[in-house]
């Protein structure tokens, strides 16, 4: 604290280290505030790092989202090995999985007879996805006698790439029919384009009159002008229309539909709002898709067709709109057949979706899906089976899976119990304390990080929560559950004789094994089962305890120790109020922070007074000396007077 100044000029004392002295005692009582706040700096991150050590093995086991350890859950004991042999061989026409509801083992399969399907409409092929034509005509003044006058000639651009397309004499002038332009032209294309482009152009027809269409499926196509050419014009075709252009039109310009035709429209009895003439078709089919009819709408570009499918299978599932008759004048114009049920198909087919039938243990089930569970086994029907042989079903439980995942769970609990005695049981070093920045002055990196080792021993001796916790941990592995008749001790799950180990469970191999299989359903219930009385609920916390099997029991303990959730009382858990963690506002708002945050305080405020007291010290000898020299002075003068 003291500041370079020149004094000691009358006296000759050493005044800095005067004032120096008198500050330590002064000093004394910062480095005190300094060594508690850097101790329970240490305290918090000492409460961090146990905080997560629990939460890696609240994580590995009581987190829902990690299914391979998760053990809170019945389906966590679903550990089954399932075969479907036909005539001895495994075949996979049904895949099977058990679950711990499973009443029996084995089954047969007699017959899949259907699969489930979706309901499925496909329109007529359309013109949509392609450059078309206006009607070209033959003949004197016809489409074909004009092109031969005038010239054949555009630009054609596939997926960007761009290339003039000419046809002249003698291949021009043999073109006779729509058939023969057709042919002209895709020999000429696929002379510039090369080899897999000899289909472009098509032809096609409204039952009286013939068109031309360009479009190659998977890829952009546009057909420009030339210079000097009227060959589009006399085609009935804008110059840049690309096969995309149908994209940005709108319903009214694609397909006449007006305002009035989309009042009432619905599929499966539920309407669909909001929708315009001037939506383009994306912006229809996604008000349509976004109402949640059981129905979706698509256009396919590459066969150039609409489809709807029902959203799950099964004839339940099937989708209608004959009783929407502005939904039957749309998907009319849409190119849909049969919209009204009456057996027509025209150029489109209807495909309606199918119940799953199967023939198991002599039953005959029928389901709307593939997939289905019946009496504790998911079957899942992969193809129709109608062989002689029957297929032959066996689950058996996955005991050793089983018991790999209890195992696992005992291993890290122990490990877990080990780690937090040792850090309530350590003893205390009263012999080492922080050091203070002075102290450090005088050390080594070396000597600094092994005494700090040594001052840090102890530093949560005998913490009240971590101590409740454990003691709490301890207790449940000796509680009963009601609804089983098993306690951990009859699975050879006991715990440790030697008190030293406190409380560290022991695993008897034969004896889980025999009760994972012969008392199965006891086990599953003994770990999983869950209170009805919700977690932190006023009043029921001793109700909720003796419902509750082994994990929930566990998981509420680990819970009110480093949950950050808050309670009714806007507490989180007890170790995350002490010492908060990083991540979480309970970073800066706990207990230790703020212990901290008062001792950075008195220190702040301490230093304001140890340089006032400095000061103060210095003035004090500055007027010393300047007492003396002044009586040195006098002194002087007196003594030359009396010469």
């Amino acid at each position: 604290m003291s500041v370079n100044r020149v004094t000691g000029l009358t006296t000759g004392m050493d005044t800095d280290q005067l004032v120096q002295d008198l500050m330590e005692i002064e000093q004394a009582r910062y480095d005190k505030i300094d060594i508690q706040k850097t101790y329970a700096e240490w305290q918090q991150e000492a409460y961090r790092t146990t905080i997560n050590t629990i939460d890696t093995f609240y994580g590995k086991y009581f987190d829902v989202l990690n299914q391979d350890n998760y053990l809170m859950s019945v389906s966590s004991f679903s550990a089954f090995s399932a075969t479907t042999l036909v005539a001895g061989e495994s075949k996979n026409y049904v895949s099977v999985e058990g679950s711990a509801n499973a009443r029996s083992l084995t089954h047969t399969i007699q017959e899949v007879t259907q699969l489930a399907t979706e309901d499925e409409w496909r329109s007529s092929v359309t013109s949509l996805a392609a450059v078309n034509s206006g009607k070209i005509t033959t003949g004197a003044g016809g489409t074909i006698e004009s092109l031969q006058s005038q010239g054949l000639k555009f630009e054609l651009s596939i997926d960007g790439n761009t290339e003039t397309i000419e046809i002249i004499d003698p291949e021009l002038a043999a073109i006779a029919t729509v058939d023969d332009l057709v042919a002209a032209l895709n020999t000429e294309i696929e002379n510039v384009f090369g080899s897999g482009y000899g289909d472009v152009v098509k032809k096609t027809t409204d039952g009286t009159n013939e068109y031309i269409q360009f479009d190659q499926p998977g890829a952009t196509v546009g057909v420009y002008s030339s210079t000097d050419s009227t060959t589009l014009t006399e085609l009935g075709i804008t110059s840049g229309r690309t096969n995309t252009s149908y994209e940005s039109n709108t319903l009214k310009q694609l397909f006449g539909i007006t305002d009035a035709d989309l009042d009432d429209f619905s599929i499966n009895g539920v309407s669909v709002s909001g929708l315009s003439s001037s939506d383009t078709l994306d912006e229809f089919m996604e008000k349509v898709n976004d109402a949640n009819t059981g129905a979706v709408l698509s256009f396919d570009s590459l066969e150039n067709r609409f489809v709807i499918k029902s959203d799950g299978t099964g004839a339940v599932n099937n989708v209608d709109f004959s009783d929407s008759e502005d939904a039957t004048t749309i998907f009319t114009a849409l190119g849909f057949a049969d919209v009204e049920g009456d057996g027509t198909t025209d150029d489109a087919y209807r495909v309606s979706g199918k119940n799953a039938i199967f023939i198991l243990d002599g039953q005959t089930i029928v389901k709307s899906e593939n997939s289905f569970q019946v009496e504790g086994v998911k079957y899942t029907l992969n193809e129709v089976y109608t062989g002689d042989d029957p297929i032959k079903v066996t689950i058996e439980n996955n005991t050793d899976a089983i018991y790999d995942k209890i195992v696992s769970f005992v291993d890290d609990y122990n490990a877990l119990i080990t780690t937090l005695n040792a850090i309530v049981d350590e003893d205390k070093n009263d012999d080492y304390e922080p050091l203070t920045d002075t102290q450090k002055e005088a050390l080594s990196d070396d000597q600094i990080e092994k005494w700090e080792t040594e001052a840090k021993k102890g530093i949560l001796r005998r913490e009240s929560n971590i101590s409740s916790m454990l003691d709490e941990m301890r207790r449940v592995m000796y509680d009963s559950v009601e609804g089983s008749s098993i306690l951990l001790s009859q699975m050879g799950i006991t715990t440790s004789s030697d008190y030293t180990e406190n409380g560290k469970l022991i695993i008897d191999e034969d004896e889980l094994k025999d009760a994972l299989e012969n008392r199965f359903e006891d086990v599953v219930t003994f770990f999983t089962q869950s209170s009805d009385n919700p977690y932190l609920q006023t009043g029921t916390a001793s109700e909720r305890y003796s419902e509750n099997g082994l994990m929930q029991r566990l998981d509420d303990i680990i819970s009110n120790q480093i949950r950050t959730s808050r309670d009714t009382l806007g507490n989180k858990g007890y170790l995350i109020e002490k010492a908060g963690i990083v991540g979480d506002t309970s970073a800066t708002l706990n207990t230790l922070s703020k212990l901290i945050s008062d001792y950075e305080d008195r220190m702040d405020v301490m230093l304001d007074i140890l340089a006032d007291k400095e000061e103060r010290y210095y003035l004090q000898f500055s007027n010393m000396e300047t007492a003396l020299a002044k009586l040195q002075s006098q002194s002087s003068s007196l003594v030359s007077m009396l010469g």
